[in-house]
């Protein structure tokens, strides 16, 4: 008798959503715990209307409710202070768990929105294999770019496990390296306690650009020959494509110019 087959077990989008929702009620409960109240029902209202209506901009506004009321906290309170409530080597358990729900909302969200809308950046003139009717279609939808989303198939446990089991790590790596930073930084005429955090925003954006263009050189260097014409000819046409377009069109006005006099008596 031939073996029956060993199915491999899948997930869906139910599993991220489920993510995301332990994510928002953490972030509830933490957050609750610190005494925000009003940002707190406004955070929840907008997390979960993210997952319920699919809205693309919702880890954003999420991160936006979040950061917002804490600076403005410590504008008004501290100064622009940033209070410590621990010792130099302790680690904050609800600082850990509310970084660690936060990433793992916005990383589940934004793995969701690969499966709801695409996966990869939408090509304006990539065009679906059949265009939508007019006939009961708004204006604004008739000409919708052609969307390239993931299939809910393609979802395995072990992303999903591997992503939670990530959220801890790197909210603990946070920790650590905010701990390990000098308390006692001095530039550019900040506060002593804000400098760390301007000097850290600067490395992180500077590493961040430094990776970003060393990985595109790469990029290009793995190209043979071919593929790298046929991309400066497609940057010389994005850079110069109005300028053809008004020669053209002025060769074509003189052509049909002498044509015109040519057969004229």
């Amino acid at each position: 008798m031939a073996q029956a087959e060993t199915r491999m077990p899948t997930a869906g989008t139910v599993h991220y959503q489920a993510l995301c929702g332990l994510c928002l009620g953490l972030i509830f409960l933490v957050q609750l715990d610190q005494g925000h109240y009003l940002p707190n029902l406004l955070l929840l209202a907008v997390g979960t209307l993210g997952l319920v209506a699919r809205l693309r901009v919702a880890p954003i506004l999420l991160l936006l409710f979040l950061a917002g009321p804490t600076l403005i906290a410590q504008v008004t309170r501290h100064r622009l202070v940033l209070v410590e409530r621990r010792g130099r080597g302790e680690l904050d358990i609800a600082d850990i768990v509310l970084c660690a729900a936060v990433l793992g909302y916005v990383a589940g969200h934004y793995r969701l929105q690969a499966l709801w809308y695409n996966v990869l950046p939408v090509d304006p003139r990539q065009r679906p294999a059949q265009p939508v009717t007019p006939a009961g279609v708004p204006w604004f939808r008739r000409r919708r770019p052609f969307l390239q989303s993931r299939a809910p198939g393609q979802i395995t446990p072990q992303e999903i496990v591997w992503l939670v089991l990530a959220l801890p790590l790197w909210a603990v790596l946070a920790q650590i390296v905010w701990a390990l930073l000098p308390r006692r930084w001095e530039a550019a005429g900040l506060s002593p306690r804000l400098a760390p955090l301007v000097v850290l925003a600067w490395l992180l954006g500077t590493g961040f650009f430094l990776v970003r263009s060393g990985l595109h050189v790469w990029k290009h260097r793995q190209r043979d020959a071919q593929q790298a014409r046929l991309f400066l000819q497609d940057a010389l046409w994005k850079e110069t494509r109005g300028e053809q377009r008004t020669i053209n069109r002025w060769l074509v006005w003189r052509t049909l110019r002498r044509e015109h006099r040519s057969h004229e008596p």
